[in-house]
């Protein structure tokens, strides 16, 4: 399978099934400090995930992706960003 067809079935898959991180927690009923321990980062980044404030490294947005069973998609998390904002700090 090439590049191009895994991308086009990923954009099928986010039009036809978005879902922003602050509704898939909320929908789950996960407190961000839960979720923050899931992924290995801070309550405080995840909040900030929540809210657009911040967007996740690679890493991040590959474990959201991982522990939301790909319910929240890396594409998720960067185009519903409301505004631009700073990639989290690296540790």
């Amino acid at each position: 399978m090439t590049f191009t067809k895994v991308l086009d079935m990923n954009v099928h898959i986010i039009h036809t099934h978005p879902m922003k991180l602050s509704l898939y927690l909320d929908e789950k009923r996960i407190g961000d400090a839960a979720f923050a321990s899931e992924i290995g980062v801070s309550r405080s980044m995840v909040t900030k995930l929540r809210r657009g404030l911040a967007r996740p490294s690679a890493e991040t947005a590959i474990a959201i992706q991982s522990v939301t069973d790909g319910a929240v998609m890396l594409s998720d998390l960067v185009e519903h960003s409301p505004r631009p904002v700073r990639p989290e700090a690296t540790a």
